[in-house]
This record gives C-alpha cells, structure tokens and sequence, in this order.
C-alpha cells in the first residue's frame, strides 16, 4: 500500500495500470516473444562482463523495432510507436541493471544501445525514429514516464468511462489514478517550477501548461467506488490536498463538453510532439 504522499514503484504503477490494459497497443506491438535475426551491430557488447548476452538481446530487438516502426505505412502511425519506443528500451535496461537509482549515463551500454539504433535510423530513407540521448536522469525516472505518457495518451479515453452513464470497474479505475495522481503531484512539483535554468516542463509524457491533473477522474472514481460499497464517507482527498469530493453526477451535456476538452487537448499535444519526434536531430540538442 502507498502511504499518503509516497510516489509510487514501479511495480505498483505496473500492477494498476495492467487491469485496464490502457497499454495495450503498444504491448502488442512492442511483444516480448519476438525473436529478432541477430544484428552484427550488436558486436559492440561482446566485451561486457556476465550482461553481455541479455544486451545483446536487447540491442536485436532493438534494431528490429526501430526498422518495424520505419515500415508503417503512415508518418501518424510511425510516430505514435516511435514516442513509445525510449519507453521500451528504458523498460528492457531496467530488466538488466537492477539497480534503478543509477544515473542513465553511468550505466555503460545504455548510451551505446541509444548510439546503434540511431545508426539504424541513419540507414532508412523515410519514418525514421530517432532516440534521444539522457545522461543525468536516473533509471527509476526515466521508467516512471512510460507510466505519465500513457495517462496523457488515454485521458480522453479514461475520462469516457468515468463520465459515461455505462458501468465500469471503479476499484481498478480508482487504484489507478490513485497512483498516477501521485505520480503526477512529484512531477508537478520538481517540473514546473520556473528558475533561470530551467523551464517548466512540455513533453509528450508531461506538460505543465496543458490540463493533465488526475484529480477530477480521480474524484468520479472514488465517488463510483463509494456508491459501490455503500458509503460515501472517508474521501481520497485528505490524502492529497485535504479537500472533499463532491462525488455529483454529470450530465450528458457536460459530459460531451468535457470530453471533447480533453481531445482537444491530447490532440494538440500529439501534433506538436509528433513533430518533435519526427524532426528530433540529437546533434543540434544540446538540452541534457
């Protein structure tokens, strides 16, 4: 159980996120039983220690998404894979390097895996999927995107449910973005915060400036729960801000305004990093 302000692990995340298969689409496309031809460019881990045959592996696969993805036939398409892809590949490091507090940069493959697929990219003429380079973030972190990148890729989604008048699994809902909510609080307080270094964050796994904040689903959800269970005291809200959910119905109406907020929303955010990712060129990023 996560305490009241605990960002949760990983493994948590991935627990809540299961039941509702929001992922979905990128796991099938991003299988786990696919068994690659090995890529000679993978040569460059043969000097690794007791790792050496799991990177190996990975490097494969590696190369084989990075040209799969090139094979799509639409630019939209390519793109929706391609903002997924560092989150397959930091996925696949966390399964080696079991100790996620590292720096990206210390551990010593994880560059040249970044390196092998850009040279990948560098052989396809069209839908190319360049990764970008991370040096200072540590691996927990770079993990827990994957969890925020697709919240912001099914809050449109997410939000149709709740607000429907149809029935659906409150608890699992409920579970799930009880955690994404804290997820979602920890970056909004180590992003968003203005200096003369930094700039509050936009990216396509979070935005400080688009509506993202979990609370309101969070709060229909726990409504749906409590109705559920026949209760409607203990609200969620002291754990997070120490208010209190009024846990109202909507109507269809306002139902169809939000949800056509949201999609404007995501749609706006997909165009432009859609654009990101497809122009991204990592020697003119100098951002680390």
């Amino acid at each position: 159980m996560t305490k009241k302000s605990e960002v949760p692990t990983n493994k948590i995340l991935e627990d809540s996120l299961k039941p509702l298969e929001l992922d979905k689409i990128y796991k099938d496309f991003f299988s786990k039983n696919v068994s690659p031809t090995y890529d000679k460019k993978c040569d460059a881990f043969n000097t690794l220690g007791k790792e050496k045959e799991d990177v190996k592996k990975v490097c494969s696969k590696l190369v084989h998404f990075v040209k799969k993805i090139s094979e799509l036939g639409k630019a939209e398409e390519s793109a929706k894979y391609c903002k997924y892809l560092p989150h397959w590949l930091y996925d696949e490091i966390g399964g080696i390097h079991l100790d996620h507090s590292t720096k990206i940069g210390k551990i010593p493959y994880a560059q040249k895996l970044i390196d092998i697929g850009n040279t990948v990219n560098k052989e396809i003429k069209k839908n190319s999927c360049t990764l970008k380079s991370e040096y200072i973030d540590s691996l927990d972190e770079l993990i827990k995107r994957k969890y925020m990148f697709i919240y912001y890729k099914k809050q449109a989604e997410i939000k149709s449910v709740i607000y429907s008048q149809s029935k659906y699994d409150c608890d699992k809902y409920f579970t799930y973005l009880s955690n994404i909510k804290l997820l979602y609080n920890k970056l909004k307080n180590d992003k968003c915060k203005r200096s003369f270094w930094y700039s509050p964050l936009e990216s396509d796994y979070f935005s400080c400036g688009k509506t993202g904040d979990p609370k309101d689903l969070l709060s229909k959800a726990e409504a749906c729960k409590a109705k559920g269970s026949g209760s409607g005291g203990g609200s969620i809200w002291g754990i997070f801000w120490g208010g209190s959910s009024g846990g109202t119905s909507v109507g269809e109406k306002e139902y169809e305004n939000e949800l056509a907020k949201y999609e404007s929303e995501n749609e706006s955010l997909d165009s432009q990093s859609d654009r990101y990712y497809l122009n991204y060129q990592p020697e003119r990023d100098y951002d680390y």
